[in-house]
């Protein structure tokens, strides 16, 4: 299952429609400013979190948060 993530819910489910069942399509509800380009730019205190996962690195499925 790949992750797509969109600003809005109504963009969400036309895009949904688009990309198919190996697709999950989750909205933010707003602009997704930082995203950490390694583990290392986590604090430590959070690495252990399942969000902090590296999605190039794991292939574990992933929850809404």
């Amino acid at each position: 299952m790949k992750l797509v993530i969109v600003e809005s819910p109504a963009k969400g489910k036309t895009i949904e429609r688009f990309l198919g069942r190996d697709y999950e399509v989750a909205a933010s509800f707003g602009h997704i400013r930082d995203l950490p380009r390694t583990a290392k730019e986590i604090p430590a205190r959070l690495r252990s979190q399942p969000w902090a996962r590296q999605a190039d690195k794991d292939d574990s499925n992933y929850e809404t948060v």
